[in-house]
């Protein structure tokens, strides 16, 4: 049996830590590299990944402090050592904590005639 999301904003966060082969995430500060939520009616950022069999490519920043970091993708996390670096400090946020069920793009109706799609940014950070 396979399925399909049928709605999802694709969006990449980093965490720095001390130990990613041991840190779970959870009230680590995160601050967003890319994200990507409807492209066009009825296409969003899960199409794209979809299209590529699942890989998703993003950059890492490249003034990124050397360090352990946990890289989430909205529904994966992914635990990572960035070698190397720079001194870059960008705003950060905790999961969970950073949505709303106020927010636009949760309470967003997939079945109404929308023609654009409002990716919350304030109480996530802003793009690296």
């Amino acid at each position: 049996m396979t399925g399909k999301l049928l709605i999802n904003v694709l969006g990449i966060h980093i965490a720095k830590v001390d130990n990613a082969a041991t840190a779970v995430g959870s009230g680590a500060n995160r601050f967003k590299v890319t994200q990507t939520g409807l492209v066009s009616k009825g296409y969003w950022g899960t199409d794209i990944m979809d299209a590529n069999c699942g890989k998703v490519e993003f950059a890492i920043p490249s003034d990124l402090p050397a360090g352990n970091y946990l890289i989430r993708a909205e529904v994966v996390a992914l635990h990572i050592n960035v070698t190397g670096g720079g001194a870059a400090k960008p705003a950060t946020f905790k999961l969970p904590g950073a949505y709303s069920p106020t927010d636009p793009d949760i309470l967003f109706d997939l079945y109404g005639g929308y023609t654009s799609y409002t990716v919350t940014a304030d109480s996530r950070g802003t793009e690296y």
